[in-house]
């Protein structure tokens, strides 16, 4: 599966920018933990708030990516102790830190609540579907990444993971076309093509899953996994 993807970054008030903190997620489980207590923090200040500073009309038309929309939230803040929060990027950030820490239920309540904020968040939904995949929520999880392919539909990265839901649910015939766009989309992208070759290799496709894996193993020829889905798919060729 994927990394979590953090979201777009954002314009600062320059009187604020110097004081501004910001979090980390890829440091390790400690920050992760100083993360969750100081966003914990804000949103415990400042959930009242929330109806009253930051209003969006899920009705409206949000554009090409949500863009709009995303500066739309961003510029309804509140002041915290000299630090500029964003509810929606609390939320989001507080669900990153909270899967990090292994806490997926909490994470998934974070997740909702960015997206109650802001449907069209295509990487809230991507990481949502991954935490679904991860409880073995497989219809719940599809529905999150066809919806953030509705959102955004060149992202290699929901084709893959929208395949690997289908594929754990039984559909390997359905999951096939989803790693081949996230290929067509990133030719080098060798999650999805190992996850192509172990689908070819369910349908019993040698040839296909012949040729994925040996893609792979040009690009990475360290790759055990895909030295394996090789000599497996050769087995079953002699067979």
């Amino acid at each position: 599966m994927n990394r979590h993807k953090k979201p777009p970054a954002r314009k600062t008030p320059e009187k604020v920018g110097a004081k501004r903190k910001r979090l980390s997620w890829a440091v390790g489980l400690g920050l992760a933990g100083m993360a969750l207590w100081t966003i914990s923090s804000n949103l415990a200040r400042n959930r009242a708030l929330e109806r009253s500073q930051v209003s969006l009309d899920p009705g409206r038309s949000l554009g090409p990516g949500g863009k709009g929309a995303i500066a739309n939230a961003r510029s309804a803040r509140f002041a915290t102790n000299n630090l500029m929060v964003t509810d929606l990027d609390a939320h989001y950030n507080l669900a990153l830190a909270l899967a990090k820490l292994g806490n997926r239920e909490a994470a998934e309540r974070e997740y909702l609540e960015a997206l109650r904020i802001y449907p069209d968040y295509a990487e809230a939904r991507n990481n949502l579907g991954n935490l679904l995949v991860a409880e073995a929520k497989y219809g719940e999880a599809i529905t999150q990444f066809q919806a953030a392919l509705k959102i955004s539909s060149e992202d290699a990265s929901a084709h893959n993971n929208l395949g690997t839901a289908l594929a754990r649910q039984g559909k390997v015939s359905d999951a096939i076309p989803c790693f081949q766009d996230a290929i067509r989309l990133k030719p080098d992208y060798v999650d999805a093509r190992y996850n192509l070759g172990i689908a070819f290799l369910a349908q019993r496709m040698t040839n296909e899953a012949i040729s994925q894996f040996a893609d792979i193993l040009q690009r990475r020829p360290d790759f055990v996994p895909a030295q394996r889905g090789l000599a497996k798919a050769r087995q079953l060729q002699g067979k």
